[in-house]
């Protein structure tokens, strides 16, 4: 029983501060349960300096801050026993747990760019490190994401409004087609296998017009005649529309492909038993944000007992290297918390700043 006037608090806290960084921990428990040894009771600074392995200075006029390139995998297991006092973690790997999901499997799928797309991804490449400057990597990450784009279709170039698409239509023409893309024709020999089996897909991609638009239409005249293809986005889509396409897509008894964009990253259930990445999310709390919206705790009540997440990958591009980077904050996870809830093989070799995206 409470006495009258005690205040009761209680806190549900999100496991998203283990796939984001270690920092955000530090920053939670600071006004949870400060003092925490070697946790909240650190200011900031010395918190990256206790668990940063490697750490970079910036001076910003009179002020130098401290930016952690990459954390101390063997001091992130001591992180997490130093909070797990006052903390509960409730994880998918936890027996009582796992068992009301269905199994995931992560796959990664290594594939070659077109002859076509290569020849195109290899000149933009080249122009975006040429354009690279270390004092501007906002400008870096826009060039990168225009190349991640090529490697899902040229076509999207079309759409882009920045100097650096028109440049490179300059360069190679508008004559650019989403059915060139390796990744598509790689994504719809899977549908085509899915659909004879009467089964249900989910492609989440960042890109609106850059990517959804164009696989819409080329899925339409691919399988419109044969499956129900439902697309979700934002911007100029009603809230009525996307829960519509929803409801469709979990009641749909014949093949079906519901092609998002990020807008359905968080919130929204999906039962069917495949998810596209059409490309790997630059973070690892993005990829698991998509994944964990077909892996329900209601899905085998609907049949799915199974889930397949893809990561397709075109080797020699920076996708080999973004996908290095989720899978390093992935690994830094997991030394915290000791356990993690999927399989992923895979080392870290990559640096995640702009410059190391680039250049590998």
């Amino acid at each position: 029983m409470n006495q009258p006037g005690e205040i009761v608090k209680s806190l549900a806290l999100t496991a998203t501060p283990y796939t984001t960084s270690p920092l955000n921990i530090r920053n939670i428990m600071d006004i949870v349960a400060p003092g925490i040894p070697g946790v909240s009771d650190l200011p900031r600074d010395a918190f990256k300096l206790t668990y940063g392995k490697k750490i970079e200075r910036y001076t910003h006029g009179y002020s130098t801050e401290l930016v952690v390139k990459e954390w101390d995998r063997t001091k992130l297991p001591l992180l997490g026993k130093k909070h797990e006092n006052w903390t509960h973690i409730a994880m998918k790997s936890d027996p009582e747990i796992a068992r009301q999901f269905p199994v995931s499997m992560p796959k990664r799928i290594v594939y070659e760019l077109s002859d076509r797309d290569q020849e195109i991804y290899n000149w933009a490449e080249k122009r975006a490190q040429e354009k690279y400057n270390p004092d501007n990597p906002h400008a870096s990450m826009a060039h990168i994401n225009t190349l991640r784009m090529i490697c899902n279709t040229v076509e999207g170039l079309k759409t882009g409004d920045s100097a650096f698409a028109r440049e490179i239509i300059e360069q190679f023409g508008d004559e650019l087609s989403v059915e060139s893309s390796s990744k598509y024709q790689l994504v719809s020999s899977m549908l085509e296998t899915y659909f004879e089996a009467d089964q249900k897909a989910v492609l989440f991609t960042f890109w609106t017009n850059g990517t959804l638009f164009p696989y819409l239409e080329q899925l339409k005249r691919d399988f419109g005649k044969d499956a129900l293809i439902l697309p979700i986005w934002g911007v100029g889509m009603s809230s009525e529309t996307a829960n519509d396409h929803i409801r469709q897509f979990n009641e749909s008894k014949r093949p079906t492909v519901l092609i998002t964009s990020d807008v359905l990253q968080e919130g929204a259930n999906l039962y069917a038993p495949y998810l596209w990445n059409l490309e790997i999310p630059t973070t690892y709390s993005a990829y698991k944000q998509r994944k964990d919206r077909i892996n329900r705790a209601d899905s085998r009540s609907k049949g799915v007992e199974h889930t397949w997440v893809y990561r397709p990958v075109a080797s020699g591009t920076v996708e080999e290297r973004i996908d290095a980077k989720v899978i390093n904050r992935r690994n830094e996870a997991e030394a915290i918390r000791g356990v993690v809830d999927e399989d992923v093989d895979m080392d870290d070799t990559i640096s995640i700043t702009p410059e190391g995206l680039l250049f590998g």
